[in-house]
């Protein structure tokens, strides 16, 4: 039994793929993104699972396309997990390795994603925020206007911190930099 979410003949150059497998019971479950503007434009998957983890993929799948990466909220396994359990219920103990693998699996995908939007860059200023392609030049220069006084602020005004949350506390050192030069 495999679980597909697209037809073979509507193909797409994904801008993220992940993958996962459990080596005990053979199956596999991954996923193809399509992420442009910040937002997961199309999410495809594939699985030789069993109904739970073809389940547990297609909740993740048709529960995240067209949201933008800050929704994700970085796309935790609790978060994640929370979402299929909300649409499905719990998973019986036996099967928690099936929803589990789709997570993972999801996860892989958007790390995919961050890794080729890094490899990608071609700026001359540093690339602090790889989810949204902030440059630390951008950053400064919104904290320089003195419009953002907190990450959130910053995040509001360019996005940066708002995906995976990795650059946050980089963003709060150049705020906290600001905030001591003004001392002085």
């Amino acid at each position: 039994m495999i679980g597909r979410s697209r037809k073979e003949s509507d193909p797409f150059s994904p801008s993220g793929m992940g993958r996962a497998v459990n080596f005990e019971c053979g199956c596999f479950v991954s996923f193809s993104l399509l992420v442009a503007k910040g937002k997961l434009r199309r999410i495809e998957y594939s699985t030789n699972g069993c109904g739970f983890m073809i389940a547990a993929a297609r909740v993740l799948a048709d529960d995240h396309v067209e949201q933008e990466l800050v929704e994700l909220g970085g796309g935790s396994v609790a978060a994640l997990s929370s979402a299929i359990a909300d649409y499905i219920g719990e998973f019986p103990i036996e099967r928690q390795n099936c929803c589990l693998l789709a997570v993972v699996a999801f996860q892989n995908a958007l790390k995919d994603h961050r890794k080729r939007t890094v490899s990608e860059f071609q700026g001359d200023s540093p690339l602090v925020c790889t989810c949204f392609g902030v440059t630390e030049e951008t950053i400064t220069s919104v904290i320089a206007t003195k419009a953002a006084v907190e990450v959130s602020d910053v995040t509001r005004i360019c996005r940066a911190g708002g995906g995976c949350g990795s650059c946050t506390l980089l963003i709060q050192e150049y705020l906290d930099m600001r905030a001591s030069a003004e001392l002085y």
